[in-house]
């Protein structure tokens, strides 16, 4: 699937609040070198890189977050940014892959959870993948959620969502992609598309992120 932006020629501002020193440095200095268009800047505390966003013109279209920072957590963080322009993809990149912190962060507005160790090409497809609306989530996240959704109880209302859509939703929540879902279920990548937004309607979502958030808060999923 083609993940990048619109043009080839366009530049991506990228925030990175990590207090990690060396990891800081080390992920913006590859992101820096894995895309030309990628304008990466990044900062050891949230409130830091808050501060700076109520006061710089140029607001980045990506922040890469870490969970555990002195201070303002990533959790915490993620309200003012949202506050201050919804349109700023949020990805937690972090250690932590316990279930309680994945759902704080998605209901908080997360785009995307990563775990750190992630080669840093997949960070870079992932960031490209925000950029189109699609969700960021690590596979072992995926699993962990899926899982979550398998253990609760029956579900309060499945929304009449067909038995396809339900197949496509399954698909969803693993962080496939429509074209990569479309193969899955041998239909066309129009098909999938039309099931994804009849999907979004019935759920009243409009992104991945939202999705997952409304199907775990409405115990939906079937297994």
């Amino acid at each position: 699937m083609n993940c990048t932006p619109d043009s080839a020629e366009e530049q991506t501002t990228i925030w990175i609040v990590e207090d990690n020193q060396f990891y800081r440095n080390t992920l913006e200095s590859e992101l820096q070198s894995l895309d030309p268009g990628f304008i990466v800047r990044s900062f050891s505390t949230m409130e830091a890189a808050l501060a700076e966003l109520t006061t710089t013109a140029d607001s980045p279209r990506v922040v890469l977050v870490d969970i555990g920072l002195p201070g303002q957590d990533g959790i915490e963080g993620l309200k003012p940014i949202k506050l201050h322009d919804d349109s700023i993809q949020v990805v937690i990149l972090t250690v932590f892959d316990d279930s309680d912190k994945i759902f704080s962060a998605i209901r908080a507005g997360a785009n995307g959870y990563l775990l750190k160790g992630e080669e840093i090409e997949t960070i870079g497809q992932s960031i490209r993948r925000t950029l189109i609306g699609e969700a960021s989530i690590s596979p072992a996240v995926a699993s962990k959620i899926l899982r979550s959704f398998q253990h609760k109880q029956e579900p309060q209302d499945d929304f009449d969502l067909t038995d396809r859509e339900q197949d496509c939703l399954k698909w969803l929540i693993q962080g496939k992609t429509k074209r990569q879902i479309a193969e899955i279920m041998e239909v066309s990548f129009s098909t999938i598309d039309y099931h994804v937004r009849n999907i979004y309607n019935k759920l009243h979502v409009s992104n991945r992120a939202a999705l997952v958030n409304e199907v775990n808060r409405r115990r939906l999923f079937r297994g």
